[in-house]
C-alpha cells in the first residue's frame, strides 16, 4: 500500500545571515529560547520536540508547525517538501 503526507502548513522563514529578528518574530515569544545567535554570529536552532541542535547555514530554513514544533531544514529538502501557500 502506498501513503502520501498530509498536507501540513507551516510557517518558515529562510536564514540569511543577518534576519535574526524575522525568525525571532515567527517563532514568537513562547519558542524564542529555541533560537538563538552565537558570540560568533551564527543562527543555532533547538528542536523543541528532542531538544537536537542544529547550527544554520545561509539559506536553511526554520519551520514553526502547527502545534509549535520548531525545526531547521536545510534548503535543498526544504525546497522539495514545501510550496508557497496562500491562505
Amino acid at each position: 500500500m502506498r501513503y502520501r503526507k498530509k498536507l501540513i502548513v507551516v510557517d518558515a522563514v529562510e536564514w540569511t545571515g543577518d534576519n535574526f529578528q524575522a525568525i525571532d518574530d515567527m517563532v514568537g515569544t513562547a519558542l524564542s529560547n529555541y533560537v538563538r545567535l552565537t558570540l560568533g554570529g551564527s543562527l543555532e536552532v533547538e528542536s523543541s520536540a528532542n531538544g537536537r541542535k542544529w547550527i544554520a547555514k545561509k539559506g536553511d530554513w526554520v519551520i514553526r508547525t502547527p502545534d509549535d514544533q520548531i525545526y531547521l531544514s536545510r534548503k535543498e529538502l526544504f525546497e522539495k517538501t514545501y510550496e508557497v501557500h496562500d491562505g
